[in-house]
């Protein structure tokens, strides 16, 4: 299956010549996480060789090492990205043989713009210009840095975490309509939303899909039948019967499945 890159790397770029982005993303009570998430489905736009890309990945530094690293029941004081590794095959590239980089922004809470302080939030945004077609993987090394108590001494510890599973394609425009699929352009409006929104997105041709939306615990709020036809779709969503709090929403369609994050805010 292909995918697109959620790309965090841990390089620091000069800021004069690529742009900053604004941490703006609104968690809800999320404790921690990374959007867009492909472990809930969610991708970044492919990329198209030797033509400008731009997009914005955010990020939320959990107070407690337990979130991330099993057994680790102890306070975040920072997450630095450290390094990443793209790779195809037995290839091996650094981000500027690929052409993309991503400047950090964690809100000058610290002097290296890729430290991310346990507890606040942090993005960066993701641009250059892809200089190699193909599908790629992507590995992202992170250090967590905290402090325990040993023998009533308070002891600073490196903890190593990887972003893993990641993958990126950079498409030609010979390569377009081979992998195209059955859903594109799948976005809510407006997110956060109060009672009701609308889902939209296109669909390579008609059909049934199945739309469901879940909490961050897993539990099934709605699931509908939807009938779908070619080109423009839309789906109107009653978050009257929710809570507040983050929601996942997600549409199968001819064995594709996207998963998505909105707000319900009231």
């Amino acid at each position: 299956m292909k995918k697109t890159l959620l790309f965090i790397s841990a390089l620091i770029v000069t800021l004069i010549t690529l742009g900053q982005c604004t941490d703006d993303y609104d968690w809800g009570d999320s404790e921690f996480g990374v959007s867009p998430d492909p472990e809930l489905g969610e991708t970044f736009p492919n990329a198209m060789l030797n033509e400008p890309y731009s997009e914005v990945v955010f990020i939320l530094v959990p107070d407690n090492a337990s979130a991330i690293i099993e057994g680790q029941d102890i306070p975040v004081d920072s997450v630095l990205l450290t390094s990443v590794t793209i790779t195809q095959g037995m290839n091996s590239y650094t981000p500027e043989e690929f052409g993309l980089n991503l400047t950090c922004n964690n809100g000058g809470t610290s002097s290296n713009p890729c430290t991310f302080l346990g507890g606040q939030s942090g993005c960066g945004l993701l641009s250059g210009t892809p200089l190699i077609a193909g599908d790629f993987n992507v590995t992202i090394d992170a250090i967590v840095h905290v402090t325990t108590n040993i023998g009533g001494f308070e002891v600073p510890l490196e903890l190593p975490f990887n972003y893993e599973g990641y993958t990126i394609t950079v498409e030609t425009e010979f390569s377009v309509e081979s992998i195209k699929k059955p859903l594109e352009e799948v976005r809510i409006s407006p997110n956060p939303i109060s009672t009701k929104g609308l889902i939209q997105f296109e669909a390579n041709q008609g059909g049934v899909a199945t739309f469901k939306v879940f909490n961050l615990l897993g539990e099934e709020k709605k699931n509908e039948i939807v009938t779908l036809g070619s080109g423009f779709n839309k789906i109107a969503i009653d978050a009257s019967d929710l809570n507040s709090g983050v929601y996942l929403y997600n549409i199968e369609f001819d064995g594709f499945k996207v998963t998505k994050r909105f707000i319900v805010n009231k």
